[in-house]
């Protein structure tokens, strides 16, 4: 999970690649420990391409969506002005 939540949140942060994004991770991880708990610290950039090499990418699709509809709909709950 703490691979995924730190890639996902790397991309859009700007990331377009693994050694970025283990560098983002890093910058960030005292936000990151607040709700992940990297056991081994952040992954190298090797691991992140290893992991999502064999990660389904439609099964990763259809979690992603699933998890921004989720959000999406607990932002409608709450009287937000944009």
């Amino acid at each position: 999970m703490d691979i995924l939540v730190v890639a996902l949140c790397a991309a859009i942060g700007g990331a377009d690649d693994w050694v970025s994004v283990v560098q983002f991770g890093k910058a960030k991880k005292e936000w990151f420990s607040t709700f992940l708990k990297f056991p081994n610290g952040i992954a190298s950039h090797d691991t992140f391409g290893r992991v999502f090499q064999i990660l389904d990418s439609k099964v990763l699709e259809h979690v992603c969506i699933e998890l921004l509809q989720s959000i999406a709909g607990k932002s409608r709950d709450k009287d937000i002005d944009v």
